[in-house]
């Protein structure tokens, strides 16, 4: 029997819209808080159990929220309006929206990777300073040492990977994956608690619109906290690493 897979690629604006019926939901992030004629015609992260309300602070994980509580599916993939994982690593890293073969993503070709692993995650990119550092650079690091003392207290078996993950070069980025239903839930359970926390503590107020994305920011470090810790817990985890493609003309 073929399995199930459901990717939602998150939407903020309008643009084109990439369909694929078997296997994408084409979904508007915070909608919530948009704009009612923009996106209209396609599903809205506002239903069901949600968070769309929170998409300023929380970014594209306001549609990641709503698969994980909404949707039923064996396998579940979080892609951006610009950003697909290459399952067949057959394309350069810029191509134009409409080179692509959407057959590379149907219920079969997925499928068919997804009985070989457990997650397909981006190449990691190689930056020019450890993780700590960027994000130090590039954002407010008093959050992330807050949700660095979160992971501590309360998911001590996870803080042991941390001074390797901080002090490397390399890192996942985007929150764009593929992987098997129980790992999901594990990792959107970890995330979303960890979060939750974090936007407790923090506060976010008095923020230019971009650094008051941090939840969404510190997210994409968190889930390779995950990641690492699953790999050094499990050997035999199944990590395939793809191309993470870029659309340009969108």
């Amino acid at each position: 029997m073929t399995e199930k897979t459901k990717i939602i690629i998150c939407y903020h604006k309008e643009t084109i819209i990439v369909k694929n019926e078997d296997v994408f939901i084409p979904i508007y992030v915070g909608k919530a808080i948009g704009e009612d004629d923009i996106l209209e015609d396609i599903q809205g992260d506002d239903e069901g159990d949600n968070i769309s309300y929170k998409n300023k602070l929380y970014c594209e994980l306001t549609g990641l929220y709503w698969l994980w509580k909404n949707v039923d599916a064996d396998n579940y993939g979080l892609f951006h309006y610009r950003r697909f994982l290459d399952i067949k690593n057959k394309y350069p890293e810029t191509v134009p929206i409409h080179s692509i073969d959407l057959s590379d993503w149907s219920e079969e070709s997925i499928s068919e990777e997804m009985e070989n692993y457990d997650i397909i995650l981006p190449v990691p990119m190689t930056m020019d300073m450890d993780v700590y550092e960027q994000y130090k650079i590039c954002h407010v690091i008093e959050d992330f040492d807050v949700v660095l003392q979160i992971i501590k207290d309360d998911y001590p078996d996870f803080a042991t990977c941390l001074d390797g993950f901080l002090y490397q070069r390399d890192m996942c980025i985007g929150n764009v994956f593929i992987m098997k239903k129980a790992l999901l839930n594990e990792y959107c359970t970890f995330l979303f608690d960890i979060l939750g926390k974090a936007e407790s503590k923090i506060d976010l107020s008095n923020r230019n619109s971009y650094q008051m994305r941090s939840l969404g920011f510190m997210a994409e470090r968190i889930f390779n906290i995950f990641i690492r810790h699953k790999i050094d817990a499990n050997p035999d985890l199944k990590v395939k690493y793809v191309n993470l493609v870029m659309f340009n003309g969108i």
